[in-house]
């Protein structure tokens, strides 16, 4: 008998195969340990998609050294941007770079640093990944809490993250925790809807990551708190509640 893969497993095995792919070295145009070093960055989704890069001088690259920020795309040819905006320390060497509006391609990208000096050539570092690698997700959006809908639950309800790629409900888990109980509840049928008993108060706060799909699977920071609760009417099966 042939096993065949179910879709969330054939989603698995794909991020895996992406997973391959990541690889940072540095070129040997100049003496070792003058390329920069520690590179990391992080894509942000708000209204548009956003990059943060920052990275170090070399252990032996030479004081004047200044670093070069180019992303390359896999896709167009090897398309490469400069850093439109570098940030830099208090010798003037760059160490940041904020793309405020970039393009996230389906491929994967190239992160490259050059650098110069007058007194040695400088290594170039090649940073390669997949943008979900970089990706860091806001908090789940548009939280509201209805207490009116049903008889004895109030359900809290929310719309995915906003990313660079998706934002079909699958793709998403989410964490709600329960500020008053120290509990947490994780949801990770896709959901965006949670039931709680009207019979207690509730100070809560939710966030999100990625599964299966090219998301960012690392946890968003945690929401604003909502906080809501209700009160049995004496005599009644009927609740006051308050929805904060």
């Amino acid at each position: 008998m042939v096993a065949t893969l179910g879709f969330a497993d054939t989603v698995r095995l794909i991020v895996l195969l992406y997973s391959i792919f990541y690889r940072t070295f540095a070129q040997e145009e100049g003496p070792e340990g003058t390329s920069a070093e520690n590179l990391s960055c992080v894509i942000y989704t708000v209204h548009v998609t956003s990059m943060d890069c920052t990275w170090e001088a070399g252990r032996n690259a030479p004081n004047d050294v200044q670093y070069f920020l180019n992303l390359i795309y896999f896709e167009n040819d090897g398309e490469s941007i400069e850093c439109p905006q570098y940030k830099n320390n208090e010798l003037g060497r760059h160490v940041g770079c904020h793309f405020p509006n970039m393009k996230v391609p389906e491929n994967h990208i190239t992160l490259q640093v050059t650098g110069s000096s007058k007194e040695s050539p400088i290594q170039t570092l090649d940073h390669q990944a997949w943008p979900f690698d970089y990706e860091k997700l806001a908090p789940p959006q548009y939280i509201t809490v209805n207490c009116r809908e049903l008889l004895l639950y109030c359900k809290v309800e929310w719309k995915p993250p906003p990313t660079a790629t998706t934002n079909a409900d699958y793709c998403f888990k989410y964490q709600i925790k329960d500020e008053l109980r120290n509990g947490i509840i994780t949801e990770k049928t896709g959901k965006t809807y949670h039931l709680f008993p009207k019979d207690k108060e509730y100070i809560l706060k939710l966030r999100a990551a990625g599964q299966y799909c090219t998301v960012g699977e690392e946890w968003s920071d945690w929401s604003e708190l909502i906080k809501f609760g209700c009160r049995k009417k004496p005599g009644k099966n009927t609740y006051t509640c308050e929805e904060g």
